[in-house]
């Protein structure tokens, strides 16, 4: 699946994403009588924060009745991260973590999900995460946040979260590591929704960091990041590099560190 349009003369330069980068969409030449056959496609362009990719990602029907449980509540929830990124790379991905809006009452949205009979975590629950298993699937799912270091603490520990369920989709996915996991899918739309460019770092094979303040918050990145770039056949660009280089490893534990390396295989 190819998404960068940059050297197909069809395409056409028509606006900018707001990360100032070019926005590309279609124009249909009818060479035959020397016209243009069609306006510029309402997409449809490829990178625009506001107008995202159509495209239908495949779930199973435990998935699906999860979901629509979700929105007969009023409810909005998206598929992120790793669901989205793997089905544009074409491989297996059988984990499914799910990110709520508009959940006034985390409570509530337990409530939703054990009278559907799921068996809910709530472990995380202070932190605006919960675990779900329904018809044996294990499901992940958060509400939007914000990520911060408290008190100038450098450990993964210090992070503060704030949930908030007013937070736009471009704020909410700002905590998250590199662009091509920040992709979110509304599965009622169909439609996958890109607020950081991840289709075009993708299709360049590009790993970028999100956000430069909320990317250092977890050093962990670093080598995360080196090994997304092995398994995906990407590079790092300039900038994250250089933050990586800048980032201290002292206080992250053992533990973490490999399994960093357990999930690589």
């Amino acid at each position: 699946m190819k998404f960068n349009k940059k050297n197909n003369s069809e395409w056409h330069v028509t606006g900018y994403d707001t990360r100032n980068r070019p926005i590309y969409s279609k124009i249909d030449k009818n060479i035959a009588n020397n016209r243009v056959s069609g306006s510029i496609e309402a997409i449809k362009s490829d990178y625009d924060t506001n107008t995202p990719e159509n495209i239908k990602i495949p779930l199973d029907g435990h998935t699906e009745q999860l979901l629509d449980s979700l929105y007969s509540q009023e409810y909005e929830p998206y598929l992120v991260g790793g669901k989205i990124r793997d089905h544009i790379f074409g491989k297996e991905n059988k984990d499914i973590d799910i990110e709520v809006y508009k959940v006034k009452n985390i409570n509530n949205l337990v409530k939703t999900l054990e009278k559907m009979g799921a068996k809910v975590d709530t472990v995380g629950k202070s932190f605006g995460v919960i675990k779900a298993v329904y018809k044996d699937k294990d499901y992940d799912i958060s509400l939007p946040r914000k990520d911060s270091l408290k008190n100038n603490g450098s450990k993964h520990t210090d992070i503060e979260v704030q949930v908030d369920p007013d937070l736009s989709i471009e704020e909410a996915s700002k905590r998250r590591d590199f662009t091509m996991n920040a992709l979110m899918y509304s599965p009622i739309e169909e439609k996958i929704i890109d607020p950081h460019g991840g289709l075009e770092d993708i299709d360049n094979r590009i790993l970028r960091a999100v956000d430069d303040e909320t990317f250092i918050e977890d050093p962990l990145r670093a080598l995360r990041g080196v090994q997304f770039a092995g398994r995906f056949d990407m590079d790092l660009d300039d900038h994250t590099i250089d933050i990586c280089k800048n980032m201290t490893w002292k206080n992250i534990s053992s533990e973490r560190i490999q399994g960093e390396h357990i999930n690589y295989y």
